[in-house]
């Protein structure tokens, strides 16, 4: 059977939907609008993924003949740059006006517009060239809203006590959204007849259930922004300085994540497969399933890491830990590679970096909250997100221009029947990944120092997970006490 892999894939999608969605709704003393919530986001970022790949592909597709176009338009028509910016922009935005739910909201309007762009038929460049681009920063400012998914699932549902939760809770969301609008896109191949509803029909349904839930979202004035001066005191205090740590240990981190999920490694896997007699419909089952592959394991394991953390181990020896284990395999690769080998690589890689993705995220809200009239989420997010644009736009460049190691351009290419002297490619390209892996080996031992410098002054008293939750429900115990002592002082 020739797309059976999507067929499991998707039978095995539907059933952790389905689970995360009866943890969410099986409690019946749960809001039941958190669970609305959570099903927004998970439609807005499905849908937002799967237009901004559409917009990618179809971009690729009409210029691909012409490399100088195409050059420039990785970057004024990415939709991933606008993405960086609005995080920043949301960022100062959370402050000056005290709202997330109407930026929730409206995002989904953008969405739409970008989606209705592509029923505007031209063969003109320019157009096509302004199309691209105003759906670019469109799905750039739809998507950058997820700071304030952060911001409200924090402030509204955990009163700004446990983010450690919010960033495990919505990081799972989005994470399984990038998941679903993967495997949807990939549904073309099953079924062709239908590739124009599911790539452009299917997102506006979701994006308009996802409009239509956000009307049940609540925000309460009093629980937006910062602490308290009063509880702030009881805390760690914020110092100027934290925010340039945070954004250098944040851009180390991207440039490392970038560089471990390039599709160099994608392609030496299924260029080495070949090479062994792989079959075509193997390859082309590898070539679809990459990234849901390596993304499950991920999320499973990077989650089992997280709990083990988050419960048993001192946060900071146990930052050290994980990437000191991720160090050691960086090493083995950059000596010995095959392609069992970067399969087993790729996914310590991923669940390392989804780990200190989630604490890195966590520690932005705490601060977020503490540092008033700075937006230390929208900084941290941005710089992460601007870090992997500028990282993957390199690669990108090194395998559209270089035509001395990356003789094809794609995987697909390499599956092709056409590609004649593999051996060669895989052999150069053999020798380019190592090399991308003593470098980040190098950079990850930087960052291992770094954090062992500085984490403590980052993390806090979350350097002692169990003595912070229970600080912070002592807060949340004296917070509750004080307004019903208000409420009475008041009747």
């Amino acid at each position: 059977m020739q797309y059976l892999d999507l067929y499991i894939t998707s039978f095995f999608l539907v059933i952790v939907i389905a689970y995360f969605l009866y943890v969410f709704f099986k409690d019946k003393n749960k809001e039941k609008r958190w669970a609305f919530f959570i099903a927004q986001v998970f439609l807005t970022t499905t849908s937002g993924i799967m237009i901004a790949n559409i917009n990618f592909n179809k971009m690729n597709e009409i210029f691909k003949g012409n490399t100088i176009i195409l050059s420039i338009m990785m970057i004024i028509g990415s939709w991933v740059l606008f993405y960086a910016i609005f995080k920043f922009v949301y960022g100062y935005l959370s402050i000056k006006f005290n709202n997330r739910k109407d930026f929730i909201k409206y995002s989904n309007l953008f969405l739409i517009i970008a989606i209705l762009l592509f029923f505007i038929q031209t063969e003109n460049n320019f157009v096509l060239i302004t199309i691209f681009i105003i759906q670019a920063i469109l799905i750039g400012a739809c998507l950058g809203v997820q700071s304030s998914y952060f911001l409200y699932f924090n402030e509204q549902k955990f009163n700004k006590n446990f983010p450690l939760k919010v960033s495990f809770i919505l990081g799972t969301t989005i994470s399984l959204a990038y998941l679903t609008s993967n495997l949807l896109i990939s549904l073309v191949h099953i079924i062709p007849s239908d590739a124009y509803f599911i790539e452009l029909y299917s997102p506006i349904v979701l994006v308009i259930i996802s409009f239509i839930l956000s009307f049940f979202l609540k925000e309460y004035p009093d629980k937006i922004g910062g602490f308290s001066n009063r509880i702030i005191h009881q805390m760690a205090p914020y110092k100027k300085n934290i925010l340039v740590k945070m954004i250098i240990l944040t851009i180390t981190l991207s440039i490392i994540y970038t560089s471990l999920q390039s599709p160099f490694i994608k392609m030496y896997i299924i260029a080495e497969l070949k090479s062994k007699g792989a079959s075509y419909f193997f390859l082309n089952a590898i070539d679809r399933q990459y990234t849901i592959m390596f993304f499950v394991p991920h999320l499973i394991l990077g989650y089992i890491i997280f709990k083990i953390f988050n419960n048993k181990i001192n946060l900071n020896y146990a930052l050290i830990l994980v990437l000191g284990l991720m160090s050691l395999t960086l090493l083995v690769n950059t000596f010995y590679l095959n392609a069992i080998l970067l399969i087993i690589s790729n996914i310590i890689f991923g669940s390392v970096l989804f780990t200190l993705m989630y604490f890195w995220m966590s520690f932005a809200l705490m601060w977020n909250s503490r540092a008033k009239q700075k937006p230390i989420l929208g900084w941290v997010t941005g710089s992460f997100v601007l870090s992997q644009f500028l990282i993957t736009t390199l690669f990108n460049y090194v395998i559209l221009l270089d035509n001395s190691i990356f003789i094809v351009k794609s995987s697909s290419e390499i599956i092709s029947p056409e590609l004649i002297d593999l051996e060669n490619f895989k052999n150069k390209l053999s020798i380019f990944l190592k090399l991308v892996f003593a470098i980040m080996f190098v950079v990850n031992c930087i960052y291992i120092i770094i954090i062992f410098m500085w984490s403590k002054t980052i993390i806090a008293e979350y350097e002692d997970v169990n003595f912070m939750i229970q600080k912070m429900y002592k807060i949340e115990k004296q917070r509750i006490e004080n307004k019903i002592n208000k409420r009475m002082v008041e009747d």
